[in-house]
């Protein structure tokens, strides 16, 4: 755990690390509506994408995120700033591929803590 409480929103950058799939990105919340995924390492280096998602907060430091993909696969990922851990579900031509991955804060939102 992190002794340092963030909080989502634009400005925040990530680096989300999934091992099992030995993929990691550079997540950028660009706006309230968009987030910017940039491919670091593993199958998915080079890609560079930006989404319009929407946001729920489930509890302080944790936030649900919903997108589709412009291929039309949808995505689910729970963000938990806390307990620095990502938990994502994609849905792509009725399969269902489980992500669970860690984060890293890269750079924090200005006056973000959440208390």
């Amino acid at each position: 755990m992190t002794d340092k409480k963030e909080s989502f929103g634009p400005g925040l950058v990530l680096k989300y690390t999934y091992p099992t799939q030995a993929a990691a990105f550079r997540v950028e919340v660009t706006s309230s509506t968009q987030l910017r995924f940039q491919g670091l390492e593993g199958p998915v280096k080079g890609v560079d994408v930006t989404v319009s998602y929407a946001r729920t907060d489930v509890t302080p430091g944790v936030t649900l995120l919903t997108w589709e993909e412009e291929d039309g696969a949808v995505m689910v990922m729970v963000v938990n700033l806390i307990g620095l851990k990502v938990h994502a579900r994609e849905v792509r031509e009725g399969k269902l591929l489980a992500l669970n991955g860690t984060v890293e804060v890269v750079s924090s939102v200005a006056g973000s803590a959440l208390g």
